[in-house]
């Protein structure tokens, strides 16, 4: 739910939302039950948007003040 409140408060792509999910279950899934399987691709990707949404968040911050 917290990911797809992105859509709304910072204007998220859909795909960035499930993208952010997706990698939080697979988070999950490492931690809780030993599982971890290595993607690099899902990796770069996650990366790609972790870095767009941190630029969307300094310009909200930098809006907002």
């Amino acid at each position: 739910m917290v990911f797809q409140c992105l859509v709304h408060t910072l204007d998220v792509s859909k795909a960035q939302v499930r993208l952010f999910a997706l990698c939080h279950e697979r988070r999950n899934l490492a931690e809780y039950e030993g599982y971890m399987e290595m993607d690099e691709a899902l990796l770069a990707e996650l990366l790609d948007a972790t870095d767009s949404l941190l630029g969307l968040v300094q310009k909200a911050v930098a809006d907002a003040e």
